[in-house]
């Protein structure tokens, strides 16, 4: 997975004259690749770049150290990297200096080979922004468990055991010592639950939580929520019923459709806006002429892509100029190139932008026909 502290290496990199960083994006989807034919895609990428190194203007030293990283970029994706279920590899390379890293994520990304002084990191930006960091936190009346789930991946981060007193019963005079163990106990359970809350604060301020998942029984999550602050509780996705001993990876699943049913929610009643918006002529747009005319002049602040949309356009080789039918670039006004891949070409200008990106899910469509496959929220009218 992508880890945050190892990107800020990245991010933070500072490019030097004549030492070239090799950045890679590839789709790795078992679906689409179930033989490692994405192989062949980096086989192609890199005889590419090294076509087009050889038309440009470097000295035999640095063209000596990108073939290498290239080289070795290809070694590790054939010898060393291990799908097991990951759907995009990034990697970043820098022999000169002494890098190479590599990230997996859940989702596919777009094929890229990128040579330049810095690592070329939008594309992994607009990754993040799509995940969010969930807490999951589990209950029980004498310990709890606090996780931390982001992109694929689970973490414990805490594991709390407390001492509370087991219920017992006694034959005190007229039920007094009873009561008085009963008081002992509920006692020792509120000062248990307290201290879980707190974690959960001191944890949240580390992690920023997008979402709280609570976990455990009914009854004992009815204690629990009142020690919460408001705006954790406000955090929360729901209560799905899970014991402290269960599988780190079950906790993760069960989280993770907690967290898909509010998004598909979330995202269908923000696409109503989008539709309500675009037809009273609003800051919005419905389809793909009109999104393309918002992001050929900066204007797209949100992006909606229906996943897997596949449409054939062109564009201008010179400016990046959109266009879904034949034209003249009128900027350029040179000849625009056929390209098989306009919603890619689309996609790649709105990470530019710095644009958010919203992929629409199929299932979306089985309940409602009518949702656009792509559209946009603007900044402003073009």
């Amino acid at each position: 997975m992508v880890n945050e502290k190892e990107f800020k290496e990245i991010i933070e990199w500072e490019g030097e004259e004549g030492k070239y960083v090799v950045s890679l994006y590839l789709d790795v989807d078992g679906k689409k690749y179930p033989k490692r034919e994405y192989l062949i895609n980096l086989k192609s990428l890199i005889k590419e770049r090294k076509e087009e190194l050889e038309k440009k203007k470097f000295s035999e030293e640095e063209k000596s150290a990108i073939y290498n990283d290239l080289d070795k970029i290809f070694e590790y994706v054939n010898y060393d990297f291990a799908r097991s279920g990951w759907k995009g590899l990034i990697v970043f390379a820098c022999s000169e200096k002494k890098l190479f890293k590599s990230y997996f994520s859940p989702d596919p990304v777009r094929n890229l080979l990128i040579v330049n002084f810095e690592p070329y990191t939008k594309p992994l930006f607009a990754l993040l922004k799509q995940y969010s960091h969930l807490g999951t936190v589990i209950v029980d009346g004498k310990r709890a468990k606090i996780y931390h789930i982001h992109m694929g991946a689970v973490k414990l981060l805490a594991d709390i055991i407390s001492e509370v007193p087991d219920k017992v019963r006694t034959a005190g005079w007229q039920g007094y010592e009873e009561k008085r163990i009963k008081a002992h106990i509920q006692d020792h359970l509120m000062r248990h639950l307290k201290n879980i809350a707190l974690k959960v604060k001191e944890l949240d301020s580390l992690y920023h939580f997008n979402y709280l998942v609570m976990g455990g029984r009914k009854d004992i999550l009815a204690k629990f929520l009142p020690h919460l602050q408001t705006y954790l509780v406000e955090k929360s996705l729901g209560e799905v019923l899970l014991e402290i001993n269960t599988p780190s990876e079950v906790v993760m699943q069960k989280t993770l459709e907690l967290e898909a049913n509010f998004r598909k929610k979330k995202l269908a009643d923000t696409i109503s806006t989008l539709q309500l918006e675009a037809n009273k002529g609003g800051l919005a747009v419905i389809n793909l002429t009109e999104t393309l005319k918002a992001i050929n002049q900066g204007a797209v602040k949100i992006l909606f892509v229906k996943e897997g949309l596949y449409r054939k356009g062109f564009i201008c080789l010179n400016c990046g100029y959109l266009e879904d039918k034949e034209n003249t670039c009128p900027i350029c006004e040179q000849e625009m190139s056929h390209t098989e891949y306009l919603i890619n070409e689309l996609i790649e200008a709105a990470i530019q932008q710095d644009s958010d990106i919203e992929y629409i899910p199929e299932e979306l469509y089985i309940d409602n026909r009518k949702l656009p496959e792509i559209g946009a929220f603007l900044r402003f009218k073009p």
